[in-house]
């Protein structure tokens, strides 16, 4: 997850604020291996749509497979604030 947030830059990400990173049960199977999970505030010239594509180069750069959640691979879920409007999306 920290190479993860190194790769940000290389995508046009500005990194500006992180939590630290916290652990929960997996879902829907909770006896499947936890979730490590964060949060990551970042500052981009991207369009909402540009950001969600780079995200998902980070994610698949790191193990991520589109289909099918696979454990440790980063999962990311985004909102958007530019000019007053919101934007939210899952990957």
């Amino acid at each position: 997850m920290e190479a993860a947030l190194t790769a940000l830059p290389e995508e046009g990400l500005a990194l500006v604020a992180r939590s630290t990173w916290w652990a929960s049960a997996a879902w829907p199977d909770p006896t499947g291996p936890e979730y490590l999970n964060g949060v990551a505030i970042v500052r981009t010239d991207l369009s909402p749509a540009e950001t969600l594509a780079a995200l998902h180069r980070i994610e698949a750069r790191f193990g991520r497979a589109r289909e099918r959640p696979t454990p440790r691979a980063p999962w990311i879920w985004i909102w958007w604030r530019t000019a007053g409007r919101c934007w939210t999306g899952t990957s």
